[in-house]
């Protein structure tokens, strides 16, 4: 019994390791991309006809891309833009 109950207390102490590591990493490359991501505002403005008149109406936007080239370009999905 103090086999398994010593092999338990190993195998958590090893999940508890491996899942610091694994956070480590993730925020190692957080930090290595975040400059790279960028917010994308849109704004789209429309002239609405009716009856009573013409009126421009906007729709705004909001989304996320990623700087691909040193340029600006940017690629981002297509629902955003």
């Amino acid at each position: 019994m103090k086999h398994v109950f010593l092999l338990a207390v190993c195998l958590l102490a090893a999940s508890f390791i491996s899942t610091a590591l694994a956070d480590k990493k993730i925020i190692k490359l957080f930090k290595e991309v975040d400059p790279a991501v960028v917010v994308l505002k849109t704004i789209e403005r429309n002239i609405e006809a009716s009856r009573k008149g013409a009126r421009e109406v906007a729709f705004a936007g909001l989304g996320s891309g990623v700087l691909v080239d040193n340029r600006g370009h940017v690629v981002t999905a297509a629902h955003v833009v």
